[in-house]
């Protein structure tokens, strides 16, 4: 056992020497923002499309650095590790570069069963021949999400977490660090800046959607809103079903910006309009022009008035069962339209 530890420690320390010393390359300076396209297919939840371009073959850069595969880590600039925007992985020519085809064999109760080829289609074939090309330019992809930031903090049990936080009023320069899985020898550096204009220009091109439709339907026993349509010196009533689930929210459609009224596990205690119980046990909830809520799981932000501005709004309700807001299991909704006096 203390020979193997040897083995593995000498190549350890020989890697990082090599690394140091610049015999793994590691690092790319000339990596250039092409453009931020926007995404609309209706399945995929990342919203921005980042092209970038570079003379160095970045698969081939990968594989010999150790990384194989490349992440995109996005956040405003200066770039830090934390808060961050949004991690996406590199493409090229639609292929992830941690792809290639591979030879996958299983075994079933300790007895060899067979084995197939994983990956393996003309387009992977081609992207990963294409390593041995040193003639650039190379263009490449990431597919990110801006909706939000995430903060690394301490937990009270001792662990690292992370947290929501709302992007700021404002848009700024957003900078993205493309490196490996670990560093070293990961890739170091490697900065490539979004302008924050391309960004409001991208999102810019948006109609504005409520909440994917797979994850809420519109089911009166369930959640009922009325009116539909009320002003500043009406309020609106909300009817919930006998057993309904234990949070809700609300999505102002206009600016994509979502309220938390009532959390099972609010990061900020006392910010819930009232407690998991009592909500459970309640069938009708007034809310008024001035009800508050706090921005989706921003521990900072605090209670904002929701209805400030005329528009749509989604009412969203957790169904019955389901642990909190964020999962993939549809709820229920109804849509009304708020003018402002």
């Amino acid at each position: 056992m203390k020979w193997i530890m040897a083995v593995v420690l000498s190549i350890g320390i020989a890697g990082a020497i090599a690394w140091y010393f610049g015999y793994f390359p590691n690092h790319v300076d000339d990596l250039k923002f092409v453009a931020v396209e926007p995404i609309r297919a209706a399945n995929d939840r990342r919203n921005l499309r980042l092209l970038f371009r570079s003379d160095y073959n970045l698969r081939a850069l990968a594989n010999s650095s150790g990384t194989y595969g490349l992440w995109a880590r996005f956040g405003f600039c200066p770039w830090h590790r934390s808060p961050s925007i949004s991690i996406g992985r590199v493409e090229h020519n639609g292929v992830d570069l941690d792809i290639s085809p591979a030879r996958l064999c299983m075994w079933q109760k300790g007895q060899f069963k067979s084995c197939k080829m994983v990956d393996d289609t003309p387009q992977v074939r081609a992207e990963v021949a294409s390593a041995q090309s040193t003639k650039g330019p190379f263009f490449y992809e990431v597919r990110f999400t801006y909706r939000e930031q995430w903060v690394d903090y301490k937990a009270e049990y001792g662990g690292r977490t992370q947290r929501r936080y709302p992007l700021p009023s404002s848009f700024q320069n957003v900078c993205v660090k493309i490196d490996g899985y670990v560093d070293p020898p990961g890739l170091e550096g490697n900065i490539i800046v979004i302008p924050k204009v391309a960004i409001k220009n991208a999102l810019g091109t948006f109609k504005p959607e409520p909440l994917d439709q797979k994850r809420w339907s519109n089911n009166h026993s369930q959640l009922a809103c009325e009116p539909r349509s009320f002003t500043g010196k009406q309020r609106l009533t909300l009817k919930l079903g006998p057993k309904h689930g234990a949070e809700l929210a609300v999505h102002r459609i206009s600016d994509d910006t979502w309220w938390i009224l009532v959390s099972n596990d609010a990061p900020v205690k006392d910010h819930s309009l009232m407690t998991e119980r009592a909500f459970s046990e309640t069938t009708q909830l007034p809310l008024d022009r001035d009800v508050t809520g706090f921005r989706w799981w921003s521990a900072t932000s605090p209670q904002e008035r929701i209805f400030t501005k005329t528009g749509d709004y989604l009412i969203y309700l957790l169904a019955h069962g389901n642990e909190n807001l964020e999962t993939d299991k549809p709820g229920f909704g109804c849509l009304v339209h708020y003018t402002k006096n």
